[in-house]
């Protein structure tokens, strides 16, 4: 696969992976903070029902509170025991007739004597019925009680009751209690107010046994019959098992509902009265948002890699482009054209590779050219073509395998991110060891906190500098780098070469040509090169005191001359 090629793909995959990253994150936090919300809102609307609920339960006991304070009951009471009470009956019904039309929800209010007997009521119809084995009479004789959800038999009538005792001045003998019969619909109005929980949406009452002591606004004809056994009911009915009442954290969740429907609820308990409330929405409803959430980060999803693709090429060709052309002029001068000049236009790392190659290209031609005027050192030459051919060998060698080292780290910290294989290679370390260190480990070690920031587009950072292997050794690169942005986030490419045997090359050829050198000055014949046009350029020591001038002398005159 060509570098391009792969710089392309490692872009698409780098980018790919950061948007995957990103739209799993940030769509789980909004997933996360939504349901939170739901969550929040539907326990605020079950505690708040809840305390409405007992705000009203607590009011109807302090009313039959009052009421059983009341001294024309008293009277009423006392005067049984001296035949009187006929006398004082019309104003106590008067009173309780009062009572029950100022009460809403009120419909019946009535007085029983220390038997259970109802001897006054603000329903004519009551008086003389026997109410001795009624929970209101058994529970309510020490203090203020409330009776449970039940329907009345002779009225039909979904009620709660309330009763309070009537004790003597002494306040240690019964007189009797009062009493006052209040319709469920004074508790099914308060859970009717806007609930805020959207269309489906819904808050009913449970009792200790799981019963629907509220209407429900699916179904019909639940009161004391619907039983509700839900994830939700259960979990609000644990706070009343065992001897004592459970502390049980409220908390939300989904559920399948007595309808069967899926469905997210939260609930809340009434303690006196040992009844649950639940407040329930549709699952749907309640999490319609998140689908158009989700549509939103598929389609972000979708967007990232298809931009990503052409940026990856872009950035591909600005990498690769001088690379092409340099190997095009590698091509050349190794089919034997010394005198093609592979310098690109580029002034990063690559475009100063293209260029010493071209010095070193010039010397070659220099040194093939001295070579050939050694036509009768023949042993000598063999040996030097020999030389050179290792040369242009190792130098064959480099250019067959120019690779650039690419090495992407984000500019906050400096910590590698990601290097490709002829980076790895280079700094002698696996992916796993490179990754997530500070590029100063190996790229300018010397050069911490000295890094230039600039503006995105803009190349940095184009010089030689030093790569410090894995394990010690220095190498001199060639370095450029290239800031480009992510997600909002800096990150740098930094590309090099290692250009450390490139040196080495040269100097080789330096000391090859001194050889040669040393070797015509020690010749025992007349040795002289001149250019081309006849002009004398070098002569050994043989040939000038042969020709007896100096080298100063004899140098630039025409062979014609002498």
């Amino acid at each position: 696969m060509k570098i391009a090629s792969k710089i392309s793909l490692s872009f698409l995959i780098l980018t790919v992976v950061f948007a995957s990253i990103f739209t799993s994150v940030f769509y789980t936090i909004a997933r996360n903070s939504l349901e939170d919300d739901i969550y929040s809102n539907l326990n605020v609307v079950a505690q708040s029902r809840a305390n409405t609920v007992e705000t009203f339960l607590d009011s109807g006991k302090e009313s039959i509170r009052q009421l059983s304070k009341s001294v024309a009951i008293e009277d009423f009471l006392l005067a049984f025991t001296t035949g009187e009470a006929y006398q004082k009956f019309n104003l106590v019904a008067q009173r309780l007739k009062n009572t029950a039309g100022v009460m809403k929800y009120t419909y019946g209010v009535f007085v029983l004597d220390r038997n259970g007997i109802v001897v006054a009521s603000s329903e004519p119809v009551d008086i003389g019925k026997d109410k001795s084995g009624d929970p209101y009479f058994l529970e309510g004789k020490k203090s203020a009680f409330i009776k449970d959800a039940y329907t009345s038999h002779t009225r039909k009538v979904d009620s709660i009751a309330f009763s309070a005792p009537i004790y003597d001045e002494s306040n240690t003998r019964l007189l009797g209690m009062v009493v006052s019969r209040v319709r469920m619909t004074a508790i099914d109005a308060i859970l009717k107010k806007s609930t805020g929980l959207g269309e489906t949406g819904e808050v009913y009452l449970i009792n200790r046994n799981g019963y629907m002591i509220t209407p429900s606004r699916f179904m019909k004809d639940t009161f004391l019959k619907l039983k509700v056994d839900t994830e939700n009911s259960r979990e609000a009915l644990k706070h009343f098992t065992g001897t004592h009442e459970k502390q049980v954290k409220h908390k939300s969740s989904m559920f399948i509902d007595y309808r069967g429907t899926p469905v997210i609820g939260a609930h809340a308990i009434i303690p006196e009265m040992r009844w649950c409330l639940l407040a329930e929405i549709d699952e749907t409803e309640a999490l319609a948002p998140l689908e158009k959430l989700a549509s939103i980060f598929m389609i972000i999803f979708l967007l990232i890699p298809l931009a990503a693709w052409p940026a990856g090429k872009f950035v591909a060709k600005i990498i690769t482009g001088p690379l092409h052309k340099l190997h095009e002029g590698t091509e050349i001068i190794g089919n034997g054209n010394l005198g093609y000049k592979v310098a690109t236009d580029s002034q990063d790392e690559i475009g100063q590779l293209s260029r010493a190659f071209d010095k070193m290209t010039e010397h070659l031609k220099e040194t093939t050219t001295s070579i050939d005027d050694l036509n009768k050192e023949i042993d000598e030459r063999k040996r030097t073509e020999e030389a050179l051919q290792k040369s242009e060998g190792r130098l064959q060698v480099i250019l067959d395998t120019v690779q650039a080292g690419i090495v992407t780290i984000r500019e906050k910290d400096h910590v590698i991110v990601d290097a490709n294989r002829c980076a790895l290679e280079m700094i002698g370390a696996s992916r796993e060891e490179a990754v997530g260190k500070i590029c100063h480990n190996y790229i300018c070690p010397a050069e911490v906190g000295k890094c230039p920031i600039t503006d995105l587009g803009q190349t940095v950072d184009n010089s030689e500098r030093e790569l410090l292997t894995a394990d010690g050794k220095s190498l001199t690169i060639l370095k450029t780098v290239v800031p480009f942005e992510i997600a909002g986030e800096q990150y740098l490419i930094d590309s090099f070469v290692d250009i450390s045997n490139l040196k080495e090359a040269e100097n080789m050829l330096q000391e090859s040509e001194e050889h040669y050198r040393q070797i015509i000055e020690s010749a025992s014949d007349i040795i002289y090169r001149t250019d081309e046009n006849g002009y004398f350029t070098f002569g050994n020591p043989v040939a000038t005191r042969t020709i007896g001038y100096s080298e100063e002398e004899w140098t630039g005159k025409h062979f014609i001359e002498l």
